[in-house]
């Protein structure tokens, strides 16, 4: 018996001296913390344009052509340029929003006035590039725009030459006409007038936004995680630091 008991004892001494030991390993040593992140965040607004291209004038034409931004991104007096018959291009200089968007639809004629006339007609749109102060925006969904065109054709010897066109064909005459740039024969005819007005409306996502995770605290000492460009700094104690957040 009195073996036992001394193994007994023994025993709980180690164990005893084992506690300790871890203890005072783990009041020594502090815990690798969590890295925390910031989180990139989407700065969603709403951008509205308004835009007018017109032709007044067969031999010597006025040109009208302009379009302004508001909201999300804002601009002025930028010019408008049709790439294909879904595909537009709104630019100034080096600063540029290309958009794809319905396409114009197939017009009425009104023969009394020799006009051709599109609209007034709701489309749909989005962002396909952006270039210079614009750079990385993007839509976050189709947006919407109205649009109504007219292009007037002179009389020839009293008669309109609308009377027998085919409005698929004066459409795309007058689509081709846009993306060349140059007021070039509709029906026949050159146009006295072609006039364009559109607005639109839509949201767009601008660069992101980085948030930085606020600091927390807590017992402990200063511990810096591995560097990254999207990983802030822990902190562990107290008095609160200052957090300085990742570079976006």
């Amino acid at each position: 018996m009195p073996k036992l008991r001394l193994c007994v004892i023994s025993a709980l001494a180690a164990l005893a001296l084992l506690g300790g030991t871890a203890t005072a390993a783990s009041a020594g040593t502090y815990p690798t913390p969590t890295p925390t992140f910031t989180q990139p965040v989407q700065n969603v607004r709403t951008w509205t344009f308004d835009g007018q291209s017109s032709l007044i004038g067969s031999l010597l034409p006025a040109l009208v052509n302009r379009v302004d931004g508001q909201g999300a991104l804002p601009f002025q007096n930028w010019r408008i340029r049709d790439l294909t018959p879904n595909i537009s291009v709104f630019r100034l200089g080096p600063n540029s929003i290309t958009l794809w968007h319905s396409a114009q639809p197939v017009p009425d004629f009104d023969i009394a006035t020799c006009s051709v006339i599109f609209g007034p007609q709701i489309g749909r749109f989005r962002i396909l590039n952006a270039t210079g102060i614009f750079a990385g925006v993007r839509s976050v969904r189709l947006g919407t725009f109205v649009e109504q065109g007219l292009v007037s054709l002179p009389l020839v010897r009293g008669r309109c030459a609308l009377a027998f066109a085919n409005p698929f064909l004066v459409r795309l005459a007058i689509i081709r006409n846009a993306i060349a740039g140059v007021n070039g024969p509709v029906a026949g005819q050159i146009p006295t007038l072609v006039d364009f007005a559109f607005q639109g409306r839509g949201l767009v996502a601008l660069r992101p936004v980085v948030v930085p995770t606020p600091c927390p605290t807590g017992g402990g000492i200063f511990a810096p995680v591995a560097p990254s460009s999207t990983v802030t700094t822990a902190w562990h104690g107290s008095p609160t630091p200052t957090c300085t957040p990742a570079a976006a």
